[in-house]
């Protein structure tokens, strides 16, 4: 109602590639401990995810009102980005922490 709906579809694109840096990390083996969620390689991928982030709302922005207003907004999806990376640290901690990810393979 809010106007929030033709928000949707290019969140579920932008989302969607900001999943692609982590699993590329993972798929193409370079990560040095690949038992952990938080490591060296993926902490720097947050930084890559957090451009994506800000990029795609811009290119998204400005493609369907202008990019003067998109780069006014930018600010925004700067914060967004690093909100997320920050709570994406605390819960990645907290998962490594439990030995999340060894326990969901054991199962498997």
């Amino acid at each position: 109602l809010a106007g929030a709906a033709v928000w949707a579809i290019p969140t579920a694109i932008i989302k969607a590639i900001n999943a692609l840096p982590f699993a590329l990390i993972y798929k193409l083996k370079l990560t040095k401990s690949p038992q952990r969620i938080l490591n060296k390689q993926t902490a720097f991928m947050t930084l890559v995810s957090g451009f994506v982030t800000v990029f795609g709302y811009l290119l998204a922005e400005g493609l369907m009102y202008s990019f003067r207003t998109a780069w006014m907004s930018a600010s925004l999806s700067c914060v967004q980005a690093l909100g997320s990376a920050i709570i994406w640290y605390i819960a990645a901690a907290a998962l490594d922490k439990m030995n999340f990810k060894s326990k969901i393979y054991k199962g498997i």
